[in-house]
């Protein structure tokens, strides 16, 4: 790298470690959940969708954290895809009224459990 180009990414990189420093400081640094593991879902709670985006049609709920989210159809197909339960029949997004997905790790938490499992809310 020539002088001129090694100064400039110096530069960058400054301005770019400056700016992180400022964000943090107004305000404050995340660190993702301490995933404990072995959460149950609230099944009354997965029974009556009240869900907050127009468009999500399931469930998706992180055993690693405890955390309960949502997705629309598009990615409901895709996770059912993914799902790690070779046995579960394949789920079109019409029918997954009555289920959700289990999952063992989200991106909020720090759980290296690696997998998903469409299940019966019952």
């Amino acid at each position: 790298m020539n002088l001129k180009k090694q100064k400039n990414h110096k530069r960058r990189f400054y301005i770019m470690r400056n700016e992180k420093t400022i964000k943090e400081s107004l305000f404050g640094k995340t660190e993702k959940i301490k995933a404990t593991g072995n959460h149950i879902p609230d099944k009354n709670l997965l029974r009556q969708p009240s869900f907050e985006r127009e468009d999500s049609v399931i469930y998706v709920f992180c055993v690693g954290c405890g955390t309960l989210g949502e997705v629309n159809a598009i990615s409901a197909e895709k996770l059912s895809n993914r799902a790690t339960d070779t046995d579960a029949p394949s789920v079109s997004p019409d029918s997954f009224e009555g289920k959700y997905f289990e999952s063992g790790a989200c991106e909020n938490c720090d759980s290296e459990e690696q997998y998903i499992i469409l299940k019966d809310i019952d």
